[in-house]
C-alpha cells in the first residue's frame, strides 16, 4: 500500500491578509528598507511607517501564514543596524487603526517532534506549511542533511503530526515524525548560524 501523499499549500487566495507591527525601527528607516527585509516571506500588500514621532511601522501581508513566518524570523533581527521587535498587530489591517502596538505574543512552542528524511532542498517554509496540516507550528527549522524540527503550542498538535505525517511522502521522500521531550532550543540554533543560512535555503517559492 502507497504512503498517503501530504497535500499542497492551499490556494493563495483562501488565505485572509494579516498586518505585523515593527518596533523600536531605526528613524530613517524607509519603505526600500522594510522590503529588502520582509518581501522574502510573501506577498506585501501594503505598508505604513510612522514618522511623528518615528520608530514603528506596519507592514500588510496578504496572507496571515507570511506574516506569522516574517514574525518568527525577523523577531530580534537587525534592520538598518538596529535591532527590532516584531509582532502581529492587535488586528488585520495596518496603520495607525490597527491598534496601539502589537497583541500579546503567544508563548513559544513548548512540544517538539524531529523529522527526518526531509528532500534535498527543502524550504523552511514549505515545511511549515506540511506542519499546519497538524496544528499550528510555532517555529520549523530544516536542516541540509534532510533533518528537521517543529515545535507546536499544544502536546495535542505534536501528537497529531506524528499520527498524521509519519511515513507520508513528502516531495517525493517518505518521511519520519518522532515527538521529543523538551521545548524550542531550535529557535537559537538558528540565531547562532545566522541570516546567511536562512538566504541560502528560502529566498524561493512565495517572492
Amino acid at each position: 500500500r502507497r504512503p498517503p501523499q501530504a497535500s499542497l499549500r492551499p490556494p493563495r487566495d483562501t488565505m485572509a491578509p494579516q498586518s505585523i507591527y515593527i518596533g523600536s525601527l531605526h528613524p530613517e528607516a524607509g519603505e526600500h528598507d522594510l522590503r529588502d527585509a520582509f518581501e522574502r516571506f510573501g506577498r506585501i500588500k501594503d505598508m505604513w511607517i510612522a514618522r511623528k514621532p518615528p520608530g514603528f511601522a506596519f507592514v500588510l501581508f496578504e496572507d496571515e501564514r507570511d506574516a506569522r513566518d516574517a514574525v518568527d524570523r525577523m523577531d530580534g533581527q537587525f534592520i538598518m543596524d538596529q535591532r527590532v521587535r516584531v509582532e502581529i498587530s492587535r488586528k488585520r489591517d495596518f496603520g495607525p487603526t490597527a491598534g496601539a502596538g502589537p497583541a500579546s505574543r503567544p508563548r513559544k512552542g513548548e512540544f517538539r517532534v524531529s523529522l527526518t528524511g526531509l528532500p534535498r532542498g527543502c524550504d523552511w517554509r514549505e515545511l511549515k506549511d506540511l506542519m499546519r496540516e497538524a496544528g499550528d507550528p510555532a517555529y520549523v527549522e530544516v536542516q541540509p542533511d534532510g533533518r528537521g524540527v517543529a515545535e507546536f503550542y499544544s502536546r495535542g498538535d505534536a501528537e497529531n503530526a506524528v499520527r498524521k505525517l509519519d511515513g507520508t511522502r513528502f516531495q517525493g521522500e517518505t518521511i519520519t515524525v518522532r515527538e521529543q521531550e523538551g521545548g524550542s532550543g531550535g529557535r537559537d540554533d538558528y540565531d547562532r548560524r545566522g541570516r546567511d543560512d536562512y538566504d541560502r535555503r528560502g529566498r524561493d517559492d512565495y517572492d
